[in-house]
């Protein structure tokens, strides 16, 4: 019974294992387009810092749209913190998924390691039990022929 819960056990970790593949391939391209993203928001903020410095030194006018581009620049900067913050929790579920698939692949380990060890004391006690039934036949053999000579 315990060979068939380890296998079982071994089952469900292979089952979490492809689960937690996924999971990292997600992960892995979710990743790479917040990178994609944050890189572009680092443009799109340097191309803020450009316009801004080119329209300081414009009209009145100019200065409702620096206030403008200060208030998209401002939006586009707490945007690229909320990637950086996604990018860290992903980061961190992924670890966390992977020190479980390693800890749920180390009992794996131990319990093959224990189903192995009782597999060789089985075997052990079969050879033993082979070799007293050898030995009372020789016995059951030894005696017929006694009982008939």
């Amino acid at each position: 019974q315990e060979l068939i819960l380890s296998k079982q056990l071994c089952e469900d970790c292979n089952l979490k294992l492809e689960a937690l593949q996924v999971e990292y391939v997600v992960a892995t391209n979710t990743i790479k387009l917040l990178s994609e993203q944050n890189a572009q928001l680092g443009i799109d903020v340097q191309l803020c810092d450009a316009r801004i410095q080119s329209l300081s030194s414009s009209t009145n006018d100019s200065n409702e749209l620096l206030s403008s581009l200060r208030l998209d620049l401002e939006a586009k900067t707490a945007e690229a913190q909320s990637y950086q913050s996604d990018l860290e929790s992903i980061k961190n579920k992924y670890e966390c998924a992977l020190s479980e698939w390693e800890s749920t692949r180390q009992v794996h380990i131990v319990l093959q390691n224990r189903k192995d060890f009782e597999l060789q004391e089985l075997e052990s006690k079969a050879l033993i039990s082979q070799e007293k039934i050898l030995n009372l036949n020789k016995k059951l053999v030894a005696g017929d022929a006694e009982a008939k000579g």
